[in-house]
């Protein structure tokens, strides 16, 4: 589909300049003619390629928090009546530091599903997994 140089203008004003720089500089480093519709058309491809890999990436982190819990059942000791999510050495480890501390973000999952450690793993934001495995 062929756009009007009008159209191009709003989408590249829309997306910004500096979004589309590098995908106009890949252009310009072949030293190859081309128009902002090819500009945007790579834009658009890269997309459609990112979009691909979305969706692997949201298994990943459902497999990694999943493996993490399993780590630290197996580290703390953890059994049928002493959960991760109640398990006083796990919470004492977690770091209190910083605005948004792994203890803060742990214990408000665990304010909203306090029988529940299971819908605790995806209520808790990858960056308490990141700074919890993180923390010193």
């Amino acid at each position: 589909m062929e756009l009007s140089n009008d159209a191009v203008l709003k989408i590249e004003q829309a997306l910004s300049i500096p979004r589309l720089s590098k995908y106009e500089n890949f252009y310009k480093d072949k030293g190859e003619p081309y128009e902002k519709s090819d500009v945007l058309m790579l834009y658009e491809r890269n997309l459609i390629i990112s979009n691909k890999f979305f969706y692997l990436l949201n298994y990943f982190e459902v497999v990694l928090r999943n493996a993490v819990v399993q780590a630290i059942e197996i580290s703390f000791r953890c059994n049928e009546t002493n959960s991760w999510h109640e398990n006083e050495a796990f919470i004492r480890s977690l770091s209190r530091r910083g605005r948004y501390s792994p203890k803060s973000m742990f214990d408000s999952a665990k304010e909203k599903f306090p029988d529940s450690p299971s819908k605790m793993i995806p209520e808790l934001k990858f960056v308490f997994w990141q700074k919890m495995l993180m923390a010193n």
